[in-house]
C-alpha cells in the first residue's frame, strides 16, 4: 500500500481509505485500502497526494488504436430503500486513442435494490497527456454516478444481469449466472459457483473454511473474455504458467477456471492441471471486493451464510 509519492509502469496499487473494506482482516492487505489504481503498461506514471485526496496519472504516449491505459476503483457502501447497507464501488476506466484520454466514472452495485444513498472515498482523478490536464473524477462526480446513473448505464444494466440459480446442489454456497439480453432472447455467458464447508460468515469461511470458486465460460463474448483476461493481471496471476493463456485471451467457451483453498493452502485449477498460488486469501479478497462479479458473489455468499431469511433471490443488474 502506497501512502504517498510517485509510481510508474505496469502494476496494481492500493491506497489508504477512510473506512475498512468489506473483507478487512482477510489476507495481508491492510484493512483500510478502499482505493485501487491499475496501470496497464509502461507509459504511465501516477502521483498520489493523500492530503488533497488527488491522484494524477500522466501518459504522453500516442496509441495507434483505442487502448485501455488503466482504471481507478473506489470501494464504498450504500443504503437500499429497505434499510440494508451494502457494498458498492465507483469505477473509472481511462483509455486513449492517439494522445486523447477518455474516461467514464460509473457505478458498480452489488445488489439489484435501488440505492437511496452511497459513499466512497473522496478522491479526485486528473489525467494528463503532457499537453493538457483534465479532472475526470471528483467527489461530486462520484455522487452523481451513485445517485443518477446516465441513461446508457441503465440500458446496460437492463441488458446484462446476474441471476442466482433456482436450486443448488448440496455443498454449493452460491451459484450465479451472468446473462446478456432480454427474456427469451437472453444468452448465458458465465457461471460462477462456490462450493464451501465451514464458516458462519464470509470472513470466517474464507480464512478458516474450505472453499472452491469455479468460473465457467458458457459462450464466447469478447467483453467478458477481455474482462477475465485482465482479471489475471489485477489478481497477480498473469505470471503464473497455468493461467498465462487466460491472461492473454480470457476463457474460451466451455473452459472452467477454479480457485480452491483448504488448510492454509490455495491453488488454481485449469484443464485438469493445478498450481499452488502464494497468498490465496489476498487473491480471494481482491476478487470479491474489487471485481464487479466478485462483489455480487460476495454479497450472495454473505446472504446465504446469514440464513434462509436473508437469502433473497432475484436478478442483480451490473455493468460490464
Amino acid at each position: 500500500m502506497l501512502a504517498s509519492g510517485m509510481i510508474s509502469g505496469r502494476g496494481v496499487h492500493f491506497f489508504a481509505s477512510p473506512t475498512p473494506t468489506p473483507l478487512a482482516g482477510v489476507g495481508a492487505r491492510a484493512a483500510c485500502t478502499g482505493i485501487r489504481l491499475a496501470l496497464d503498461d509502461e507509459h504511465s506514471r501516477a502521483t498520489w497526494d493523500p492530503a488533497r485526496g488527488r491522484l494524477t496519472v500522466e501518459n504522453a504516449h500516442a496509441y495507434a488504436r483505442k487502448t485501455l491505459v488503466g482504471d481507478l476503483l473506489l470501494l464504498g457502501r450504500g443504503e437500499t430503500r429497505d434499510g440494508r447497507v451494502v457494498p458498492l464501488a465507483v469505477h473509472t476506466r481511462f483509455d486513449k486513442s492517439g494522445n486523447v484520454f477518455r474516461a467514464r466514472p460509473h457505478l458498480h452495485p452489488s445488489v439489484a435494490a435501488p440505492l437511496i444513498s452511497g459513499e466512497v472515498p473522496p478522491v479526485e482523478l486528473e489525467l494528463s497527456n503532457g499537453a493538457t490536464r483534465h479532472r475526470v473524477l471528483t467527489p461530486e462526480v462520484a455522487q452523481d454516478a451513485i445517485r443518477s446513473p446516465p441513461l446508457t448505464e441503465w440500458l446496460g444494466r437492463a441488458l446484462l444481469s446476474i441471476r442466482a440459480a433456482d436450486s443448488r446442489e448440496p455443498g454449493t454456497a452460491a451459484d450465479l449466472t451472468v446473462r446478456v439480453g432480454v427474456g427469451p432472447f437472453s444468452r448465458a455467458l458465465l457461471r460462477a459457483r462456490v462450493r464451501a464447508e465451514g464458516g458462519t460468515s464470509l470472513r470466517d469461511l474464507l480464512a478458516s473454511g474450505a472453499w472452491e470458486l469455479e468460473l465457467t465460460a458458457l459462450a464466447s463474448f469478447r467483453s467478458l473474455a477481455d474482462h477475465l483476461a485482465r482479471a489475471m493481471f489485477l489478481l497477480g496471476l498473469d505470471a503464473c504458467p497455468l493461467t498465462a493463456a487466460i491472461a492473454a485471451r480470457g476463457l474460451a467457451k466451455g473452459e472452467q477456471l477454479s480457485f480452491a483453498y483448504q488448510s492454509g493452502r490455495g491453488e488454481v485449477r485449469l484443464a485438469g492441471r493445478s498450481a499452488e498460488v502464494p497468498d490465496p486469501l489476498a487473491i480471494a479478497r481482491d476478487y470479491l471486493e474489487y471485481d464487479f462479479l466478485g462483489a455480487v458473489l460476495a454479497e450472495e455468499l454473505a446472504r446465504q451464510l446469514a440464513g434462509p431469511r436473508a437469502a433473497a433471490r432475484g436478478p442483480v443488474p451490473i455493468l460490464l
